[in-house]
């Protein structure tokens, strides 16, 4: 089979894998509708089944785990047939429709899920899946906020950590706890980690120049983040016992309605409890966690606000921070964090890089006359941030969604230009060059403007 493909292109490979995707969300759906209309017909009772997971495991050979997503993804279906019309016509991914069909069956608030289905669907057209299951866990804590709570608790409660030797060395174990401990705990951890990598790739510098990379760090991650633990035990060992203990920079982000909305609860305002009606807030605007995408409990964010320091960041409609500050040449400080706090993950496609091993980039190079601005920033991993200069341009359009670009012009979630196809696109490039050349020059830049040239203020 693997032979069949060998003569395919770089495009062919990506139709291909478009196209078979697509074959396979039709067919995920389908199956899903079947097995439920045999779970509603009865028919695994013929066979001596007692439920329909077993007529499928027995005529099927598939996993419980398998059989269950089915009949989950089946009923989901046909509660919601929106939801199966767009998995069937490859819409949405497998994936989204069974984080869709696991909070269905949420005994809390699945019920409610219908109410927000259609926005959510759209959610899962567009969004990356990590993305989208954020936003889907948005919407289980807006809708269903004492489940949350219990959680939390129950988390708090359960907390444990064990550390013990025997000959095969150190074991460390620590779980449970709350998503603000485990934010401070991970600071904690990075900032020491990012410290063990630094030593490393200083003496590869200084050993191979310029040349260096990462195959030639004297230690792999895993045995950095090893070290990294007996680091922040020597520091806490070294530190005298009355000694002020520092605070490390945790990021709780939060909308001021949801902050507003708990604390008026916290102070006893019966109006402000949730209801039904909150299960059809849009949750891409609705925000109580970590930058990295933990949710936290708005209790957690009242007591941080309490006993910390708060910083108010405006966001415009797509998502971006507003410029905050003077500019600089190099992102730092409160811009920086203004570019950092737009995303989760490297802006790359495909890339899930967290933020914090980021680099805040500039979307419009600072050669080509781009500012250092928040709004001209993203959070780009250092091998995507050099492959910028191969000609890749990004952008953020108004829903607050980056999008990456070939130097043929096609977008990166999409197969590239056709040998055919490649000269319509320099054309298109050709024109743009005469439109803007003379104001900046720049290809990358040109690229950049030339899909949406007609709104251009030429002495902008």
């Amino acid at each position: 089979m693997v032979d069949e493909f060998q003569d395919l292109d770089n495009v062919g490979f990506a139709v291909q894998l478009q196209e078979f995707e697509r074959q396979r969300r039709a067919v995920e759906a389908s199956l899903a509708a079947l097995v439920h209309a045999a779970s509603r017909r009865g028919v695994h009772r013929a066979d001596g089944h007692s439920s329909i997971q077993g007529w499928v495991k027995a005529l099927t050979n598939c996993s419980g785990s398998e059989t269950s997503h089915l009949v989950r993804l089946g009923t989901l279906i046909a509660e919601i047939p929106e939801c199966g019309r767009r998995l069937h016509a490859g819409e949405i991914g497998v994936t989204q429709a069974s984080e869709l069909a696991r909070v269905r069956r949420n005994p809390r608030c699945g019920d409610q899920l219908a109410e927000i289905a259609t926005t959510l669907l759209d959610h899962a057209a567009t969004l990356p899946f990590a993305d989208f299951k954020l936003c889907v866990r948005r919407w289980v804590m807006l809708a269903d906020p004492d489940g949350a709570y219990k959680e939390r608790e129950l988390g708090h409660e359960n907390r444990d950590a064990t550390v013990h030797e025997d000959d095969g060395g150190l074991h460390l174990r620590a779980e449970g706890g709350t998503a603000a401990i485990a934010a401070e705990m991970l600071e904690i951890f990075e900032r020491f980690r990012t410290a063990e990598f630094l030593t490393d790739w200083d003496a590869a510098v200084a050993e191979h120049t310029s040349a260096a990379n990462a195959s030639q760090l004297a230690r792999t991650d895993a045995q950095r983040r090893f070290d990294t633990v007996a680091a922040i035990f020597r520091a806490a060992a070294n530190a005298p016992l009355d000694a002020r203990v520092p605070e490390p920079t945790v990021n709780f982000v939060v909308d001021q309605q949801t902050f507003e909305e708990h604390l008026a609860r916290t102070m006893g305002d019966a109006s402000a409890v949730v209801n039904a009606g909150a299960a059809a807030i849009d949750p891409v605007r609705r925000r109580c966690e970590t930058p990295s995408g933990t949710l936290v409990h708005p209790d957690d964010v009242l007591a941080a606000s309490l006993i910390g320091h708060v910083r108010r960041v405006v966001y415009d409609s797509a998502g971006n921070v507003i410029d905050l500050g003077r500019r600089r040449r190099l992102f730092s400080g409160a811009a920086r964090d203004a570019v950092m706090l737009q995303s989760r993950r490297c802006l790359w496609p495909g890339c899930d890089l967290p933020v914090g091993r980021c680099q805040a980039d500039h979307v419009l190079p600072w050669a080509a006359l781009g500012s250092t601005a928040p709004d001209n920033g993203g959070p780009a991993c250092r091998r995507h941030n050099q492959f910028k200069n191969r000609g890749f341009t990004t952008r953020r359009d108004a829903s607050g969604h980056w999008h990456v670009f070939r130097p043929d012009g096609t977008e990166l979630t999409e197969p590239e230009c056709s040998a055919g196809d490649r000269g319509a696109a320099g054309d298109l490039e050709d024109s743009v060059d005469t439109a803007v050349a003379v104001v900046v020059g720049d290809d990358a830049h040109l690229r950049v403007l030339g899909r949406g040239i007609e709104d251009l203020d030429p002495y902008d």
